[in-house]
């Protein structure tokens, strides 16, 4: 349904429509919906007593997806702003370097290409810790679509506490959301000890 909905939240299509989105039966499409729209006790968020969905004339209202879009957005901006930033700095060390070849223009120019490329190459590979608070709308899919037996929320309450308490270079990874992936696909319902886990 995430990967269904308009830029406002809403779903259009039926519940056949939506079986044949997920691939899964016409009789478990109608049970997850009724989960869906019933009220969630253990929801993190409080809005509209933990309902993922309302009804709505040609289709379905994802709730809580424009409050989603907004983190999702930030996190974009963000990482324009940074791009951005690092595209200028380039640029300023490259007219740097210019200036103080005095006359060796492609000599300078080509030592501030090496020095971008070292910088880009050392950003690449140095990964990041695990800043995620809420599970993004994506990961959510993932599971729902990879591993229905899953409950995408409690999984990813397993997944980051466990990568928050990894000490030191072991809890630093380049793509979490790669690693989000093989994580629904190696988990087990019902076991969140690490014993249970292969090296991601």
């Amino acid at each position: 349904m995430l990967a269904m909905a308009d830029r406002k939240g809403r779903v259009w299509a039926s519940v056949p429509g939506l079986a044949n989105r997920a691939r899964v039966a016409v009789e478990d499409t109608r049970a997850a919906l009724i989960t869906l729209l019933a009220p969630d006790p253990d929801s993190r968020t409080t809005d509209h007593d933990g309902r993922r969905i309302e009804p709505m004339d040609g289709g379905w209202m994802l709730l809580n997806y424009l409050k989603y879009r907004e983190m999702r957005d930030e996190d974009t901006r963000a990482e324009q702003n940074r791009a951005a930033q690092a595209t200028f700095r380039s640029k300023q060390n490259k007219q740097e370097v210019s200036t103080v070849s005095h006359g060796k223009p492609e000599s300078a120019q080509a030592e501030a290409e090496a020095e971008e490329e070292r910088e880009s190459r050392g950003h690449r590979n140095r990964g990041s810790r695990l800043t995620l608070d809420v599970l993004p709308p994506d990961w959510e899919t993932f599971c729902r679509t990879t591993r229905p037996d899953l409950d995408p929320a409690k999984s990813f309450a397993s997944f980051r506490d466990y990568w928050i308490a990894k000490p030191g270079k072991d809890g630093v990874k380049l793509d979490w959301s790669a690693t989000w992936r093989n994580w629904v696909r190696r988990e087990r319902p019902g076991t969140q000890s690490d014993s249970t886990r292969l090296a991601l």
